[in-house]
């Protein structure tokens, strides 16, 4: 089954926006998406390796993995991450 990641800080205004969006759609599988915040990138966690691990530049950034850790698919920014979830939840999302 793949795996969401949504890198995001908060300080960031933009991630707010698609947090918000998650917090308030009914979509089946939306808490599976991870959440991985890079708020503080000193600290040596699982979400900061991630972000190394798939380059992320910038965020909101919603990457989607498969099984193995390869990437499948990323959407940068609110507009297209909120566009295209409920999309991607019924293509990745198993329960």
């Amino acid at each position: 089954m793949a795996k969401m990641y949504l890198f995001h800080s908060t300080l960031c205004t933009p991630c707010g926006v698609v947090k918000r969006h998650f917090a308030n759609v009914k979509y089946e599988g939306i808490d599976s998406i991870l959440m991985m915040d890079l708020t503080d990138e000193t600290i040596d966690n699982e979400a900061n390796r991630l972000a190394d691990k798939y380059g992320v530049p910038e965020f909101p950034l919603l990457v989607i993995v498969d099984d193995d850790g390869n990437e499948l698919e990323r959407y940068k920014g609110p507009t297209k991450i909120n566009g295209h979830i409920k999309r991607l939840l019924k293509k990745y999302y198993t329960p």
